[in-house]
């Protein structure tokens, strides 16, 4: 998997809303965006990808440039959009997509926080 491009990176960060309940941080190493502990957006190579729903997703598959984003390894992300470098080229349609993916993700519920893990018990040293 390689890592997002620089150009990927700078228009993911001018794409981010000035949402005081958005933040930032990775995930598998690459800038993401999330709301209430779920990922809306997120850079993946030379794409972003959004969190649109399964259904939106499924309706904007096949326009130009928009695909239900699927990973090399694993099955498709029915819920996501992966925005191809076609159309990251013509921004005027990016705003409005990574706000429906923010509205979108935002209504889901809270993402619940994992338990911590515990380092497994070592044996007593003889």
């Amino acid at each position: 998997m390689e890592k997002p491009t620089e150009a990927i990176v700078r228009l993911f960060h001018s794409l981010i809303p000035g949402d005081p309940a958005v933040e930032r941080r990775s995930m598998f190493g690459m800038p993401c965006a999330f709301v209430n502990g779920q990922m809306f957006l997120g850079t993946f190579e030379d794409s972003l990808v959004l969190r649109v729903g399964p259904t939106r997703a499924a309706a904007l598959h096949g326009e130009a440039g928009l695909a239900v984003f699927s990973p090399p390894r694993g099955g498709a992300w029915k819920e996501y959009l992966q925005v191809s470098p076609t159309l990251l080229g013509d921004n005027s349609r990016l705003p409005g997509l990574v706000d429906e993916a923010l509205t979108f993700t935002a209504a889901a519920p809270p993402k619940k926080k994992a338990a911590p893990r515990r380092a497994p018990k070592q044996a007593p040293k003889t």
